[in-house]
């Protein structure tokens, strides 16, 4: 029952850290590019970028077994990242 719950709360946390990453895309996307064409056209790079910083903090976190403590919670939550960011950047 305790491994249920820390899986529930990592995955909730791991959307959690995934939407605010992509509100620092956004001004980061914003302050780079600025508004118009050019800047939509780029934005999936810069979303991108902060994906590969959220699967770094993943395996930051499983490295040091903060919240992250298993090899399978690891993959689930990389790979919900990955699939959120197919959903919302793409």
């Amino acid at each position: 029952m305790k491994k249920i719950i820390l899986y529930i709360v990592s995955i909730v946390l791991n959307i959690i850290l995934y939407f605010l990453l992509q509100v620092i895309s956004s001004f980061f996307e914003f302050g780079l590019l600025g508004s118009g064409d050019f800047a939509s056209k780029n934005a999936a790079g810069i979303s991108f970028i902060f994906l590969l910083i959220h699967i770094a903090i993943l395996f930051f976190g499983f490295k040091k077994r903060v919240i992250v403590k298993d090899i399978t919670m690891l993959i689930i939550n990389a790979l919900l990242a990955v699939t959120l960011f197919f959903y919302y950047a793409l």
